[in-house]
């Protein structure tokens, strides 16, 4: 994984862009601590920030984009788009990890061989 991205799942704004290819994104909802989606999930209480490809973070752009453009859906941000992406049950069962479990070690390979 070259230059990855940091990515706050609860946020749409970004305040800079650093040269080293990090992106922060704050909060956009301070005052609420859960949000509801559905009638089940919630939303956790406090950011959380993981790091992503610069080739996810194109794909991601591009898929708020899409659906600001395409569809019109002006309130659309990269976090509804990686919670509809990823909250799936069927991509959390063992055999569906095991399907991942060579782009894991990829990717872990890649950060210690490129830092």
């Amino acid at each position: 994984m070259q230059n990855p991205v940091v990515v706050r799942l609860l946020g749409v704004r970004s305040r800079f862009r650093s040269l080293v290819s990090c992106l922060f994104i704050p909060p956009i909802l301070p005052l609420f601590r859960v949000i509801r989606i559905g009638s089940y999930s919630k939303i956790v209480d406090r950011p959380k920030a993981f790091y992503i490809t610069e080739r996810l973070d194109k794909h991601l752009d591009h898929a708020v984009r899409y659906f600001q453009e395409k569809h019109g859906i002006k309130k659309v941000d990269r976090s509804t788009i990686v919670n509809a992406l990823l909250d799936n049950a069927a991509n959390w069962t063992e055999e569906a990890l095991d399907v991942v479990l060579d782009k894991v070690i990829s990717q872990l390979t890649s950060r210690l061989t490129h830092r």
